[in-house]
């Protein structure tokens, strides 16, 4: 039985995503699986902050805080370039990951909106900033031929177990609480990072990218913080 279900998931792989080189394949397996980690993780915590928030007895002006608060890593990420040119990108964005992930862990003490709005400040900072390393990761990994094909795999499982999860979240959240939820989604969270850790890093292609990159900076940082948007519609994208 576990053969038969082997063939049959190499099967559908092979369908949805063609032939792809070893280290291309080991890649999109661990991104896919990191993914579905982080759609999880995303379905359980994210969805469900504002409405935490609300139960615990923040205001309307404490949410539209919350609200922005999901930008500061974006604002923030045009100097997280300057950064990665001295740090390995994958360090870096691990590094930041997990501890904003590892934050709802410490979710279950939080029984004040104002505190869990410090939290969920410190978490959006943290989570955000990596969007331009996470966008140099992905040059490395998925040569540019393979690389739509790879992504829209990865993308289509966090999709998938958000959509699964979401309403399973939601009942949890009325049975058992955010103060059990929420550390179980940064469980999953840490797990989603430590995934992306086993990649296969082609570090000449990183350095291609990196050099590449460089050369379109040169503008300066104005120039650097219109191209954010899009790596950091990546960066949310994984894990």
């Amino acid at each position: 039985m576990p053969s038969t279900l082997a063939t049959i998931g190499q099967q559908l792989e092979q369908a949805l995503t063609g032939r792809l080189p070893a280290d291309v394949r080991h890649n999109l397996r661990i991104e896919t699986v990191a993914s579905i980690a982080y759609g999880i993780f995303y379905a359980i915590a994210i969805s469900f902050m504002p409405v935490v928030l609300r139960r615990i007895g923040a205001s309307s002006s404490l949410l539209a805080i919350y609200t922005a608060q999901t930008y500061l890593g974006s604002i923030l990420a045009t100097f997280a370039v300057l950064l990665i040119r001295r740090y390995h990108p994958l360090a870096f964005a691990v590094v930041c990951w997990l501890l904003s992930r590892s934050l709802l862990l410490w979710v279950f003490l939080i029984t004040d909106a104002s505190w869990l709005l410090a939290l969920t400040a410190a978490f959006w900072l943290l989570e955000g900033i990596p969007g331009p390393a996470y966008a140099r990761i992905i040059q490395a990994i998925y040569p540019v031929r393979y690389r739509g094909r790879a992504l829209a795999v990865a993308r289509v499982g966090m999709v998938l177990a958000l959509l699964i999860a979401t309403p399973l979240a939601g009942m949890g959240l009325d049975h058992f609480g955010h103060r059990v939820l929420f550390p179980i989604a940064g469980c999953l969270g840490v797990l989603s990072t430590l995934l992306f850790t086993r990649l296969r890093i082609d570090v000449s292609a990183m350095s291609r990218a990196f050099c590449h990159a460089e050369g379109k900076d040169r503008g300066g940082l104005s120039q650097i913080g219109a191209n954010q948007p899009n790596c950091i519609g990546a960066g949310l994208g994984h894990g």
